[in-house]
């Protein structure tokens, strides 16, 4: 299951907020406007292993990436995300399902709603 992290750092300058939900294999952050809407949201999986990044928000779209963590060996840098190859619609699907269950419907809904639409748009699903 899903735990929300209290006290998340909002962005300063902006008119909305996110939350944060973690699993020891997936995070998910959500993006609200001011009033509250989704705006966007970035789930995080397989974390302990080859962390990659489903994206959706409403102005600027879909971004399947993987995370490059930036830790070459030599000097630490900041993760940035890259560009991966296929969603694993199905597997993601399912591990998502199994965890979500301790979230609001109307977030999984949506993040269910929008991987589904994704895949299919690429003749994954």
């Amino acid at each position: 299951m899903f735990n929300e992290f209290s006290n998340v750092t909002q962005s300063k300058g902006s008119s909305g907020f996110r939350r944060w939900f973690c699993h020891k294999t997936m995070d998910l952050v959500v993006w609200h406007d001011e009033a509250g809407s989704i705006s966007g949201f970035q789930l995080i999986y397989d974390k302990d292993w080859n962390p990659r990044a489903f994206t959706w928000t409403g102005r600027y779209g879909y971004l399947h990436a993987k995370v490059d963590e930036g830790d070459d060996g030599w000097t630490p840098r900041s993760p940035i995300l890259v560009p991966d190859g296929i969603l694993p619609y199905e597997a993601l699907l399912g591990s998502f399902k199994e965890l979500a269950r301790s979230l609001e419907p109307h977030i999984s809904n949506l993040v269910e709603l929008r991987m589904r639409d994704y895949a299919e748009a690429r003749g994954l699903a």
